[in-house]
């Protein structure tokens, strides 16, 4: 019962701070972000405060393309750790059965080897002609292979939903204090956690 009053569970707070990251990211930083907002209200094309269902979820390919670029810029985690089963050469290195090897997930999205000016916001690194172009393992938001993100479908399901749910009923507006990617305030731990002073405006239609 979502209106029970009871306190969040730590995976809803997981999810909350995700989206979080992606509101502010792709809807608050960058001017041309509004276009964005409008073209997703203008291709829901359902009536009043609907929830979206999986079908128009399909449609929203822009609004996909604009969670994949906040997800580059601010990863969930920052890395991952594998151990190392059978030696193997990596940069020119030996690395040794039961090795651990950690990912640095942050550093690869903001590669400029694989992302042309990796600070900018750019929703439009996802079209198909620019994917097709890039190695596929320079995107891991939910790591990869067998080992990666179970939830991956959901989540990218829940934030669609969500963010979309929430255009509908809001203009997202920027804040006071936050203008830019350098103006985020972030650390890592575990996951990567917004410091307090991001703010952002909400503004009903």
């Amino acid at each position: 019962d979502n209106t029970a009053d009871t306190a969040p569970t730590s995976e809803e707070l997981v999810q909350l701070s995700l989206l979080t990251r992606v509101i502010k990211e792709s809807l608050r930083l960058f001017p041309g972000i509004g276009m964005v907002a409008r073209n997703v209200v203008k291709e829901m094309e359902c009536g009043g405060y609907t929830v979206p269902t999986g079908k128009m979820g399909v449609i929203l390919n822009l609004l996909t393309r604009v969670i994949k670029e906040s997800l580059r810029l601010f990863p969930g985690i920052g890395m991952v750790a594998r151990n190392v089963v059978k030696e193997m050469e990596c940069g020119g290195y030996t690395v040794p059965t039961g090795a651990t090897l950690v990912v640095f997930i942050f550093g690869i999205h903001r590669d400029p080897k694989y992302w042309p000016n990796p600070n900018q916001f750019d929703p439009d690194r996802f079209l198909p002609s620019a994917s097709d172009q890039r190695n596929p393992n320079a995107y891991l938001p939910f790591s990869l292979g067998p080992r990666n993100c179970i939830g991956y479908k959901y989540a990218m399901l829940y934030l669609q939903t969500t963010l979309s749910t929430i255009l509908k009923r809001y203009r997202i507006l920027p804040g006071d204090r936050v203008r830019s990617v350098e103006d985020i305030r972030f650390e890592f731990g575990m996951t990567l956690r917004l410091l307090p002073g991001n703010d952002v405006r909400l503004e009903l239609r």
